[in-house]
């Protein structure tokens, strides 16, 4: 029950976060109301646990389950977490600019006069990051590795949480809308051109659920640094090395795709190895 745990602490976090923000931006109430009865089932369900757990194989693995989609839904709810401690417009982006522009610039420079098919394919590599943790999931449950899939949501799940707490900490909006911000990108090239997946990321980040901010550490990067590892686990060293190809491409159309800051990458990075080493003292 260690995922539960952990999901139960964040959403005690996030309820003290929001009322924090409540200085800086108006949230609503039902937010409150939410955290408090996902806090309420998630002690039931703790409680539960203790006392015998669950019979029905299909109620356990719910339960396993519940931790990273919770942590998926609380991206969406990190919307107001983000000004816990911050205004709105304020953005520490000019430090990672400055900080980038020592290894020049990368995320800048990597999608100018890129093709089509160039754009196409990073942006095909980096919607790779919507199927990792699907795949860890039917190929433990198909095995019936109570453990392990616990385990490896534990760890996906511990990235998202420490990810959306340093959000509040550390306020980024990212080199899309920090380079036009700043004069370095013509508003013109902010979205990029390619084909069918590209279309439909410029959807998700420009208009859909992908927040304005929050890009340091990069949790697609500690998900993805997990779900490599796990691939090794699972499947051995050929699979795992595909998987690190996979993450690796990720990772670039992250930052080709000016999503990602070149250092989001290494914190995600870091943040997934420790998440890693922590899982393996959580889940007993």
């Amino acid at each position: 029950m260690a995922g539960i745990r952990l999901a139960l602490a964040y959403l005690i976090a996030h309820t003290f976060l929001s009322a924090l923000a409540i200085r800086h931006v108006q949230i609503p109430v039902w937010v409150f109301a939410a955290n408090l009865t996902a806090i309420a089932a998630f002690a039931y369900i703790l409680a539960r646990g203790r006392s015998g757990g669950f019979k029905s194989e299909s109620v356990r693995w719910s339960v396993l389950w519940l931790p990273v989609l919770t942590f998926w839904i609380c991206y969406g709810w990190s919307e107001w977490t983000l000004h816990a401690f911050h205004p709105p417009g304020e953005t520490w982006d000019a430090a990672f600019i400055a900080i980038e522009r020592q290894i020049g610039q990368p995320t800048l420079w990597m999608a100018k006069g890129g093709s089509s098919i160039l754009t196409e394919t990073a942006s095909i590599f980096y919607a790779s990051y919507y199927l990792y943790m699907l795949t860890l999931g039917v190929a433990l449950t198909r095995r019936k590795e109570y453990k392990a899939f616990e385990e490896a949501v534990f760890a996906v799940s511990l990235g998202y949480a420490a990810s959306y707490i340093v959000f509040a900490l550390v306020p980024l909006w990212g080199p899309r809308w920090a380079f036009v911000d700043a004069g370095l990108l013509d508003v013109s090239e902010q979205q990029l051109r390619g084909g069918f997946v590209t279309d439909l990321l410029n959807q998700i980040q420009y208009g859909g659920v992908a927040l304005k901010g929050g890009a340091m550490p990069s949790s697609h990067t500690s998900t993805g640094v997990v779900f490599a590892v796990w691939c090794g686990r699972i499947w051995g060293w050929k699979a795992g090395a595909a998987a690190w190809i996979v993450v690796a491409g990720m990772c670039f159309g992250a930052m080709y795709a000016r999503y990602h800051y070149a250092l989001d990458i290494v914190g995600g990075a870091a943040l997934g190895m420790a998440s890693l080493r922590l899982a393996r003292k959580a889940v007993p």
